[in-house]
């Protein structure tokens, strides 16, 4: 499936769900999922907010069932 292009902290997520996300830390790109809640990221469904809700993240430009 294709993905968006990245978007910055300042754009949150339309969607509730699992994102792609890119940190940057000295230099290095790091990618994983995190999943937004309609207000926070979380590192799962029922997890913990993360400490740094500035993240940069992409979706799937076609939404799935």
């Amino acid at each position: 499936m294709e993905k968006t292009d990245l978007f910055p902290p300042e754009i949150k997520p339309v969607y509730v769900g699992w994102f792609e996300t890119v940190w940057f830390d000295c230099g290095w790109a790091y990618e994983w999922r995190v999943w937004f809640d309609g207000q926070l990221w979380r590192d799962g469904p029922d997890g913990w907010a993360l400490s740094d809700q500035n993240v940069t993240w992409r979706g799937l430009k076609e939404q799935t069932t």
